[in-house]
């Protein structure tokens, strides 16, 4: 990956997959005005080595996890390695990081019901060695709508053409899944991009019937396509998380401010000492410094802003990276 460069069609390609993960070629190609080949060998050249990686992730609301959780900890310096990795493997874990700057160790998890709530504060997570200066916050409101992202390499004419084809609206309903659903699950979280005549072969059934189940899964919310990549690959050098305290009455307005910008990839209204969680990229530190000076701090409702900045990601959208 250190000898890989992408150049504008490429970041272009993968900011896009970051909107619509299941857009046809021959959409991409319109909207990105190159031809299908072109994309698909483009493509093929990242996801080969594992570079790009593009999954479906089963909705942790359709499944019950109602109360999402985002938890700062701060972690003995020698035991970084393996509480990341333990907190990486944990089924209801979606994202951790490595922070600097205060508090060591920043994850999501969701918890189903109250129980199971209380027993990850109190038990789970009291058990787990080496953290220290727990943080809990419960997120109220998820402004970024699943991380859709586009990375400032994408005109607005063009990242408008591809949401408008991503299903949006309020968390999912759930239910109980059929086999069938939870064997097209499975193939989704191994290729985010699998044909129907695969997903046919999973639950042993014709590419149209296996093509309107996926697309029931798909109206329903209860999966959500996620693309991976570095961000250093499309020339993103700083990652921070920005916890922010903004007037109560501001908070939805500010909230969804932040998430329409390009360089925010998550904002979450939360409970705790501050009540609005972002995680934003730049291209290199002043860019960031711009955006902490004109986009946030030039909101007059927002009182106080902590960063820090996000030095390693193990886990991101349930995918782990490699």
């Amino acid at each position: 990956m250190d000898r890989l460069s992408l150049d504008g069609l490429d970041r272009a390609i993968v900011c896009a997959l970051q909107v619509d993960a299941r857009v046809t070629w021959g959409r991409l190609a319109d909207v990105l005005g190159a031809s299908e080949r072109t994309i698909a060998r483009r493509v093929h050249r990242l996801t080969a080595p594992g570079v790009l990686r593009i999954v479906g992730v089963a909705s942790p609301y359709f499944a019950g996890y109602a109360t999402p959780l985002i938890v700062r900890a701060r972690c003995a310096a020698g035991a970084v390695p393996s509480v990341l990795g333990n907190l990486a493997r944990r089924n209801d874990t979606l994202w951790v990081d490595l922070l600097v700057g205060g508090l060591d160790i920043c994850f999501v998890t969701f918890a189903g019901s109250r129980e199971s709530r209380n027993a990850f504060l109190f038990k789970e997570l009291p058990g787990i060695d080496h953290l220290t200066d727990v943080s809990v916050y419960t997120m109220l409101h998820n402004f970024s709508d699943a991380e859709i992202w586009h990375g400032g390499h994408l005109t607005a004419g063009q990242y408008a053409a591809l949401r408008a084809g991503v299903p949006q609206g309020e968390p999912p309903h759930g239910r109980d899944l059929t086999a069938d659903e939870r064997a097209l699950l499975s193939v989704l979280a191994r290729d985010g991009r699998a044909g129907y005549g695969e997903l046919g072969s999973a639950i042993h059934a014709s590419e149209s019937t296996a093509r309107r189940r996926f697309l029931g899964l798909v109206e329903e919310r209860a999966v959500g396509f996620h693309t991976e990549i570095e961000l250093s690959l499309l020339g993103f050098h700083a990652e921070v998380m920005l916890w922010i305290s903004v007037r109560p009455a501001a908070l939805d307005r500010v909230g969804r401010a932040l998430a329409a910008q390009p360089n925010v990839r998550f904002a979450a209204a939360t409970t705790g000492p501050v009540n609005l969680v972002a995680s934003v990229c730049a291209r290199d530190l002043p860019e960031l410094y711009d955006f902490l000076v004109d986009v946030a701090g030039g909101l007059p409702e927002v009182d106080r802003i902590e960063t820090t900045p996000i030095v390693r990601t193990v886990k991101r959208s349930g995918v782990l990276r490699r």
